[in-house]
């Protein structure tokens, strides 16, 4: 894993293989089975969390919140995706970001996993949260273009995703997926640009304070 501070044309965090190997088999594990379900439950009707904007179709994705899909809303995507709040981790970004200070203020999280096909894009949206973070994963014989992550307020300053980097970025910026194309075509949908994107969300006033995720002095 490693970690690196960005601050042009904004402040960012990239951490490169953010999952260890035994964490990507768990995650696989879990999505195999979500997409299972899918197949035999075609009618479920919180599939897509795909968002429209003046009856403008806004996404196109498939989309899902992990903990409908996981017992007692655990989910091991959840699990794996919240190290980011180890104390080598956390600590490490508190010393040297400033909006990941906020961070200690957290009381939620929740993964979202967006499926991008053929196709597929996201136009420019701001988050609703207070820290987007977003890891991208997929089959890795899966091989496809486009599907950067672009901000339009910063010149369309654009990231590529690679897989198993880590991305974080305070959720107030605009930001979107332009169109990918797949050059591998198969029915499994981890052959498609897969991102995990954790949102996480502060209580108000003394809630804000009880650094329910933070487990450590800081």
């Amino acid at each position: 894993m490693k970690i690196n501070v960005l601050t042009y044309p904004f402040e960012h965090i990239i951490i490169e293989d953010y999952f260890e190997e035994n964490e990507l088999k768990d995650i696989f594990n879990e999505l195999e089975a979500i997409f299972l379900f899918k197949e035999k439950s075609s009618n479920f009707f919180n599939w897509s969390l795909s968002a429209t904007n003046k009856d403008k179709l806004h996404t196109n994705r498939i989309a899902f919140d992990t903990k409908n899909f996981s017992r007692n809303k655990e989910s091991i995507i959840v699990k794996h995706f919240e190290k980011i709040f180890r104390p080598d981790i956390s600590s490490f970004l508190f010393k040297n970001s400033n909006f990941c200070n906020f961070f200690k203020c957290i009381t939620e999280t929740g993964v979202v996993v967006g499926v991008y096909q053929d196709g597929d894009f996201y136009e420019p949206h701001f988050d609703l949260g207070v820290i987007t973070s977003i890891a991208h994963i997929w089959h890795p014989d899966f091989k496809f273009e486009g599907g950067e992550l672009y901000f339009p307020g910063f010149n369309d300053y654009t990231i590529v995703p690679k897989f198993n980097n880590l991305i974080i970025f305070p959720s107030y910026l605009i930001h979107g997926v332009r169109k990918i194309k797949n050059l591998v075509k198969n029915k499994n949908l981890l052959y498609n640009r897969v991102s995990l994107t954790m949102l996480s969300a502060s209580g108000q006033g003394p809630e804000a304070n009880k650094n329910l995720k933070i487990k450590h002095d800081y």
